[in-house]
């Protein structure tokens, strides 16, 4: 971080007045905003029909911050990290050719929103297995968790909690090390199943 702000100045900035607040459809000039929050709350994109050229704002980034490719705003620079990926999705809808983004390396100037379809397209996909990923360690987990207190029950043993959390606890740590997920989330699916 300390070297995206020696780079780049802090994100440390006085609040800004506004003096009209926009919404989706409005024009600015020959400008028509669509509204894409997620990067931050007002986040905004403009339109230039004429030309086809859509101004991304942060919505989208391409080859910058270290990363190769384009890429949705990244959760590091996101308010709403899923709600910039709505956002992003509500553009690739939009009937433009040229995209001009905030952070990139150069403009797509030919065939943009069909680039940016397949770039949301792909995003979602991730998302998808990432949620399926971890619903099926959860599903594990939690037949551990279950087998190892039925064991526990049946044997009348004079254990307390503590040895049945720490028994579950280490078989799940067992299972993950063996399939390389990694012990920060078997905590969170841990913390999550001690707060339902």
């Amino acid at each position: 971080m300390d070297a995206l702000i020696k780079e780049y100045g802090s994100i440390e900035v006085e609040p800004i007045n506004v003096d009209e607040q926009m919404t989706d459809g409005d024009m600015i000039g020959s400008l028509k905003v669509i509204q894409t929050p997620g990067h931050t709350p007002g986040h905004i994109s403009l339109y230039y029909e004429k030309d086809k050229l859509l101004l991304g704002a942060d919505t989208i980034y391409k080859h910058v911050f270290g990363a190769d490719g384009m890429y949705v705003s990244a959760p590091q620079f996101s308010i709403d990290p899923t709600t910039t990926i709505v956002s992003a999705q509500r553009l690739s809808k939009v009937n433009f050719d040229k995209l001009l983004m905030a952070h990139q390396d150069s403009p797509l100037l030919e065939g943009a929103r069909e680039t940016v379809e397949k770039l949301v397209d792909e995003s979602i996909r991730k998302i998808k297995r990432y949620i399926f990923n971890l619903s099926v360690l959860l599903y594990i987990y939690l037949s551990h968790i279950t087998r190892n207190l039925l064991n526990f029950i049946s044997s009348s043993s004079s254990f307390g909690w503590h040895s049945l959390v720490g028994c579950c606890f280490g078989q799940s740590m067992r299972y993950s090390k063996r399939n390389k997920y990694d012990g920060l989330t078997m905590k969170f699916i841990l913390t999550i199943f001690f707060l339902v």
